[in-house]
């Protein structure tokens, strides 16, 4: 191998390990997202749970989580917690 080659070769060793190096970091987002919808899908499984101890159907419950995430402008998470919490008059 000469210097030339070596070169070359580190050129084109150091565009591959660029090219991973996005695509780790565009998994990374992506594994970021996908946990926070998961997080969002426990908390409102969590609050339609309690909705239904208190009488609701599963679909009065969910409808019930996004009518009031609705109304007070709130993300479904938020809302779910708030039942959870208590802090919600049902």
């Amino acid at each position: 191998i000469n210097e030339q080659n070596l070169e070359i070769e580190f050129v084109s060793i150091i565009n591959n390990s660029l090219k991973y190096i996005k695509k780790i970091h565009f998994y990374k987002s992506e594994n970021e997202k996908l946990k926070g919808q998961l997080d969002t899908i426990k908390l409102v499984s969590k609050a339609k749970n309690i909705l239904m101890s208190k009488g609701f159907s599963e679909a009065d419950s969910h409808q019930f989580i996004q009518k009031t995430s609705m109304d007070l402008r709130l993300s479904k998470k938020m809302a779910a917690n708030l039942i959870i919490e208590n802090k919600i008059d049902i």
